[in-house]
């Protein structure tokens, strides 16, 4: 198993986890949240979002597991299937409504 993550792993992880979580995970850990992240964005989280929601959840004083911790919360909070929609999503969603909306009264 690789353990040396990239800079593009370590991108990722400090921009989608909070100070604390990413700076308290060990490295060798690194390419494995990463991939967890990749699943996630991939899926359709934007990287502020999920750190947001990651955030939102405070820690306990002393966590003796943060690669544990961080893999518990992406499950729970930020589930792979769970990506809310886009903002171009949701243009796409209420043109198409207006759109049936306006059909309707053609008919």
């Amino acid at each position: 198993m690789r353990t040396a993550a990239t800079e593009d792993e370590w991108d990722r992880v400090f921009a989608c986890l909070p100070s604390r979580m990413s700076e308290e995970l060990p490295p060798a850990k690194i390419p494995q949240i990463a991939s967890y992240l990749a699943e996630r964005i991939n899926a359709g989280w934007q990287p502020g979002r999920i750190r947001a929601i990651l955030d939102r959840r405070a820690l306990p004083d002393k966590v003796g597991n943060m690669t544990g911790l961080v893999i518990a919360r992406l499950r729970d909070d930020v589930p792979v299937d769970g990506a809310p929609p886009s903002r171009d999503e949701l243009r796409k969603r209420r043109l198409a409504k207006r759109d049936a909306e306006l059909s309707q009264f053609n008919n």
